[in-house]
C-alpha cells in the first residue's frame, strides 16, 4: 500500500485511494508512510492533471485523520506548495497548533482575507506569531496583528525584515509599547524609521537607545536637547490636565517660582488649546492676576492681548502667529464646545488648509511646538 512511486502513477494512486476508503484498520505507521509518499510525489510536480486530482483527494481524506501526526506531515511537507487546494490549506490552518503553524507561516494559497479571519478567531499567541513570520507580511496583516497588542507578536513583526510596516503602524507600536524597552530596541535595530517617529522616540527611550538614534540618524546635540525639552513639556501639560483648576494653577505658580516656566511652555499650552494653563502662565509671566488675563485674551480688538503679550515679555516676532492661534482657539472652543484635543486638531487643519503656515511669520515654529500631532504630514 505504501509503494506509490510506480511508473504508473494513476494505477498506484487509484489503489491507494481505494484502500483508504475501505481499510479503516490501517495502522498509523502505514498511514504516515502513505501520507509522506503522496506528499513527496505531489511536490515533485510529476503528476498529470488527473493524477493531481486523485492525489488531492487522498490528501483530503488524510487531513481528517484522527492522529495529528498524519495531518502534521501534510502541513509540514505541503505548506509552501502553491498547488495545494485552498480548502485543504484552510482546514490545516485551522487545525491544532502543531498542524497549523507551517501553513500559517508559509502558505500563500491563503489570501489576506483568510488569514485575517484566523487572526480574529484565535487567542493563541503562537498562532499569531507564525502569521507574523510570513514573508512577505502585508500592511493589512501587520495592522490586524497589531490590534492584539501582544508584545511577542509585535517583536516577531519587527524582527521580520519582510514585514511591511506603515508609518501609521509604527506610530501605533510606539504608542502601545512606549514603556517596553525590548520592543523599542528591536524597533530601532530594524532601522528605516521616519524622522517624525525618531523625534518622538528621542523623548521616551533610554540613554542607550537615544545614542543609537543620534548616531544612526545623525542628529545634532542641539536638536536632541530640544526634543527632550519638548518631551518634558508634553508630560507636564499632560499632568496639568489631570489636576483640578486650583491644583493646576498652584503647580504653574510653583514652576514660575522655580524659574521653569518659560515662553516656549506657555505658547505650547496655547497651541495645544489649553486656555486655562495659558491664562495662568501669562499671568505669572506678566505679573498680573489670572482674572485680568482672561479679560485681556478675550478682548475682541486684541489690543488687550497685545498689551498682555508685551508685559509677559514674549518674543515679538512670534506675536502675529500667537494672536492668530489664540483667535482660532477661542472661536473653536466657543463654536463647538469640543475637547481640547479635538479643537487643536481642527485648528491645525484650518491653519494648514488656509496657508497660514506660509503667510504668517513664524507660524511653522508654533506648529512645531504641538509635536507630531500637529505636523502637516499627519493631518489628512
Amino acid at each position: 500500500m505504501t509503494n506509490i512511486a510506480y511508473s504508473d502513477h494513476m494505477g498506484s494512486l487509484t489503489e491507494v485511494l481505494g484502500r483508504l476508503h475501505g481499510a479503516k484498520a490501517a495502522s498509523l505507521e502505514t498511514r504516515t508512510e502513505v501520507t509522506s509518499a503522496v506528499c513527496n510525489q505531489f511536490n515533485s510536480g510529476t503528476f498529470s492533471p488527473a493524477e493531481t486530482k486523485i492525489a488531492a483527494e487522498i490528501l483530503d481524506i488524510l487531513s481528517y485523520d484522527i492522529e495529528a501526526k498524519v495531518r502534521k506531515i501534510i502541513s509540514s511537507k505541503l505548506a509552501a506548495n502553491p498547488n495545494v487546494p485552498k480548502s485543504l490549506a484552510l482546514r490545516l490552518a485551522n487545525d491544532v497548533l502543531e498542524v497549523a503553524l507551517p501553513v500559517l507561516e508559509f502558505s500563500f494559497v491563503l489570501s489576506d482575507d483568510d488569514i485575517t479571519q484566523i487572526i480574529r478567531s484565535t487567542a493563541e499567541v503562537a498562532r499569531a506569531q507564525a502569521i507574523a513570520r510570513r514573508k512577505p507580511l502585508s500592511y493589512r496583516l501587520v495592522d490586524e496583528l497589531l490590534k492584539r497588542k501582544e508584545r511577542l507578536v509585535v517583536q516577531t513583526i519587527l524582527e521580520n525584515k519582510d514585514a511591511y510596516i506603515s508609518p501609521r503602524s509604527a506610530e501605533k507600536i510606539l504608542l502601545d509599547f512606549r514603556h517596553s524597552e525590548d520592543v523599542l530596541q528591536i524597533m530601532v535595530d530594524r532601522g528605516n524609521l521616519h524622522l517624525e517617529l525618531v523625534e518622538r522616540m528621542i523623548m521616551m527611550v533610554s540613554d542607550k537607545i537615544r545614542m543609537q538614534l543620534v548616531n544612526e540618524y545623525k542628529l545634532s546635540p542641539e536638536v536632541v536637547a530640544l526634543m527632550i525639552e519638548q518631551g518634558h513639556d508634553e508630560a507636564l501639560l499632560g499632568t496639568l490636565k489631570t489636576k483640578s483648576s486650583g491644583e493646576a494653577d498652584a503647580l504653574v505658580h510653583t514652576l514660575h517660582g522655580q524659574r521653569k516656566l518659560n515662553y516656549n511652555l506657555v505658547l505650547r499650552g496655547l497651541c495645544k488649546g489649553d486656555l486655562e494653563f495659558f491664562a495662568t502662565g501669562m499671568g505669572c509671566l506678566a505679573g498680573i492676576p489670572k482674572s485680568n488675563v482672561v479679560k485681556l485674551i478675550h478682548d475682541k480688538n486684541y489690543m488687550g492681548f497685545q498689551a498682555l503679550y508685551k508685559a509677559a515679555n514674549l518674543p515679538e516676532h512670534l506675536y502675529e502667529a500667537s494672536r492668530l492661534i489664540l483667535q482660532l482657539t477661542i472661536q473653536e472652543r466657543e463654536d463647538t464646545g469640543g475637547t481640547i484635543s479635538d479643537c487643536t486638531h481642527r485648528i491645525m487643519r484650518k491653519i494648514i488648509s488656509s496657508g497660514y503656515e506660509n503667510t504668517v511669520p513664524h507660524m511653522k515654529y508654533l506648529l512645531s511646538l504641538i509635536g507630531s500631532s500637529g505636523n502637516p504630514a499627519t493631518l489628512h
